[in-house]
């Protein structure tokens, strides 16, 4: 808790610190809760001090016996409060082990200390701790690997797109050849072995020269160009094997036909 033209001793904050301590422990997997009020318990109890409310209500009382602490065991009271009063730390113990498991409840807690209180600008409630921080990393980390994964799913579509484009003019002109070698009179044979004489030898050269005039997009010291530049040589790669090897085959099996005008 951060305090804006507040001190720790004053009783608003003090009533507020026993709000977000009692609710704290209604959490569940809260094991234990600590702040300043701890010592302040004990200092009561010691000096026998039987109306905690009206000692806790003047601050020159409460700074005085914190003055005290202090004396007795400095480090123990600094844990809980700044030297200058304007920075409280509440420590809640809890279960879980798992990081993210200690960022979600770090959350909830937050969100329980914050309903505590009635909205105050001068209190400023923030969660901290190594396991928090990190479960919080952990989950920005993963949020943004998923965000990413999604991102580079739909560019290497776009890429897959464009180069299909491009590649699915030589299979386009493939098949006119074939198709105008039939309408000649040709068998299917001898049409598709005049196919790969003519329009195969174009095909060939044709992904050749695209592939060629992309390597040195491959070749870039650019993350995201280098990624185009490659994927879209395999797959021009891709779409001449397809062209010279499962064009025939569809063919030969029946499965691309035309039919007779």
């Amino acid at each position: 808790m951060r305090l804006d033209g507040l001190k720790a001793t004053d009783p608003i904050v003090l009533k507020a610190l026993s709000a977000i301590t009692d609710n704290l422990r209604s959490i569940s997997n809260v094991k234990a809760v600590h702040s300043l009020l701890t010592p302040l318990r004990s200092l009561e109890a010691i000096l026998r001090i039987d109306d905690a409310e009206a000692f806790r209500s003047n601050p020159v009382a409460v700074e005085s016996g914190m003055q005290l602490m202090e004396q007795i065991d400095k480090d123990t009271i600094r844990g809980f409060v700044s030297a200058d009063r304007d920075l409280l730390r509440v420590y809640a113990q809890v279960g879980s082990t798992d990081f993210i498991d200690v960022a979600r409840l770090g959350e909830r807690i937050k969100e329980a200390a914050q309903s505590s209180i009635a909205y105050d600008s001068r209190i400023d409630i923030q969660a901290t701790g190594t396991m928090y921080l990190v479960g919080r990393s952990v989950q920005r980390i993963i949020y943004s690997q998923w965000r990413g994964n999604w991102l580079c799913i739909a560019v290497i579509t776009l890429i897959m797109a464009i180069a299909l484009g491009i590649a699915v003019d030589d299979t386009i002109h493939f098949l006119h050849r074939y198709r105008r070698q039939l309408e000649s009179g040709l068998n299917p044979q001898e049409a598709l072995e005049s196919t790969f004489r003519f329009t195969g030898r174009a095909i060939v050269q044709s992904a050749l020269i695209l592939c060629a005039g992309l390597c040195p997009c491959a070749l870039s010291g650019y993350l995201g160009v280098r990624m185009i530049g490659t994927l879209l040589v395999f797959t021009l790669a891709c779409g001449l094997i397809a062209d010279l090897l499962l064009v025939p085959a569809l063919i030969e099996m029946g499965l691309i036909r035309w039919k007779k005008s």
